[in-house]
């Protein structure tokens, strides 16, 4: 089965929506759009359970990590920046990791070598994450399968079907794909849910 990872969310209204999904995405990377507090974080953790609660940031100190998954409870950890594999190992000792690598024209199959062995899972996204555009997915084409992926960038209700049925991933990701004038909408994290398990509505 193919699981689906909803990030982004940041009200009691999408919590409870993504509750259906298999990882719900707390952001706490300071000054983006969609990051969360610590203190709404666990409560919102509350609400998406059992969904795993994953905490995505970018370029974190381990000590920070370990702050934030004291407050709120974490089950994974993803790292978006340009986090060295030396910290990736130190934080996958404490949770398992998810290393997010920018897919554009430059993208070979080297950039994951030095993260073998040491993540959980790994997470193709476009260049600027976040931006709601799809990045050329026959670029994955010819990756090793060793560690598990999810796919990420652009995906939506309307897409993600179609994604899968082409990559064929371990597990797709949205953020911008459940949002409605910038702000999670239950109605369309039940959408994406429902094409990404290919459940169709009769």
């Amino acid at each position: 089965m193919v699981i689906v990872k909803l990030c982004g969310v940041r009200t009691e209204a999408s919590a409870e929506a993504a509750r259906a999904a298999e990882l719900v995405g707390l952001n706490f990377v300071a000054g983006r759009r969609r990051a969360v507090e610590p203190r709404l974080a666990r409560r919102l953790a509350e609400i998406a359970r059992p969904a795993g609660i994953v905490g995505v940031f970018i370029d974190p100190s381990l000590e920070l990590v370990e702050s934030v998954h004291a407050e709120v409870g974490l089950d994974a950890v993803q790292l978006h920046g340009d986090e060295p594999p030396e910290l990736c190992r130190a934080i996958a000792r404490r949770l398992p990791v998810m290393k997010a690598l920018a897919v554009d024209e430059r993208f070979t199959a080297e950039h994951l070598k030095p993260y073998e062995g040491i993540v959980a899972r790994l997470l193709f996204d476009a260049r600027t994450e976040g931006g709601g555009q799809p990045f050329d997915w026959s670029r994955l084409a010819e990756i090793p399968r060793s560690t598990p992926f999810l796919l990420a960038g652009g995906l939506t209700a309307d897409n993600v079907g179609r994604a899968i049925a082409e990559v064929h991933p371990d597990g797709v990701d949205t953020a911008s794909g459940i949002e409605t004038d910038g702000q999670p909408d239950p109605a369309r994290i039940a959408a994406f849910l429902t094409a990404a398990r290919g459940e169709a509505t009769r």
